[in-house]
């Protein structure tokens, strides 16, 4: 077995927009206390406000998100952070999972411009390089790259992971991006094209637009 096939794949959950949908589903209303929040740009208050807020969860996506652990490494990548394992988790019915993406780590140079995107993409492809990745975030479509990067405009942040734009000091890795609809969040449809890509990642190096990322 070679060294790409014996890593496990990434699965890498957001919540807003994803798990949590606007409408539709279960609803739950939560209370987290501020100190039970990152001091984070990326939340109402900064993470120094107590939030109330109305969830929207499909039953389905506990029991889902239960058996990818069976074959992948499911990770957080939310401006929740730890809070999704504490207020989260629970109501899904999973086990805590690890948190990919924290501020405390992997902040600058984002506080001033709170772009959150760029934020969640850098340290997911510095945790995680070389490693077979879904990404499941209904922003991730507009990731755009900063001054210096790599990836010219016009290219997204999946084509950058997946052919490097040719740089032979990089290893192309296969990689899926889901930015579903934040409406509706992630549906039966989206779960599917996950689970095929999972079985053979290194097979379907590139799933549709309709089914892999949702273009501007």
């Amino acid at each position: 077995m070679s060294r790409r096939q014996a890593l496990r794949p990434v699965v890498a959950l957001d919540i807003d927009g994803v798990l949590n949908a606007a409408e539709g589903g279960v609803e739950h209303t939560i209370t987290i206390p501020a100190e039970d929040l990152p001091n984070s740009p990326f939340l109402r208050g900064h993470g120094s406000e107590v939030l109330t807020l109305t969830l929207h969860l499909d039953p389905a996506l506990g029991p889902w998100i239960s058996a990818l652990r069976e074959i992948a490494d499911v990770v957080w990548a939310t401006t929740w952070e730890d809070a999704a394992n504490v207020y989260l988790a629970p109501l899904l019915g999973i086990d805590p999972i690890p948190v990919a993406v924290s501020v405390a780590a992997d902040l600058q140079p984002y506080w001033s411009v709170a772009d959150v995107v760029t934020w969640k993409a850098d340290a997911l492809n510095r945790a995680y390089a070389g490693r077979v990745l879904v990404w499941l975030d209904d922003l991730a479509a507009v990731y755009r790259p900063r001054a210096g990067d790599i990836t010219r405009v016009g290219r997204t942040w999946w084509d950058w992971r997946t052919d490097r734009l040719g740089d032979r000091s990089h290893a192309a890795v296969p990689t899926l991006v889901i930015a579903p609809d934040p409406t509706v969040g992630l549906t039966a449809e989206h779960r599917a094209v996950v689970d095929r890509f999972l079985t053979d990642p290194w097979g379907l190096q590139h799933p549709t637009s309709a089914e892999g990322r949702r273009d501007e």
